[in-house]
């Protein structure tokens, strides 16, 4: 599968870029383990959009709240389980 883009609201720093649009890669089961060793969810957010959109664990703590839900939205066919909102 193609990577997805994901337009953020905020700009981040990455690899001394500013970067606007992540583009987020299919995650592999490596990249799946090591969101398994993270200590709690938040944790595992991070560390899922880190491998994912390939930028330092810096970066992803420096993205808004509404930016990390919107990666998550977009790598959820992904991962398995997510629901939306349960509206239609």
């Amino acid at each position: 599968m193609d990577k997805i883009e994901v337009e953020l609201t905020k700009p981040i720093q990455a690899h001394g870029d500013e970067v606007s649009v992540l583009s987020l890669k299919e995650p592999t089961w490596g990249d799946m383990m090591k969101m398994g060793k993270a200590t709690d969810d938040m944790a595992k957010v991070a560390s899922i959009i880190e491998s994912c959109a390939e930028i330092p664990l810096s970066s992803v703590k420096s993205m808004s709240p509404q930016d990390v839900g919107n990666a998550m939205k977009a790598l959820a066919p992904f991962l398995g389980g997510f629901q939306g909102t349960g509206e239609d």
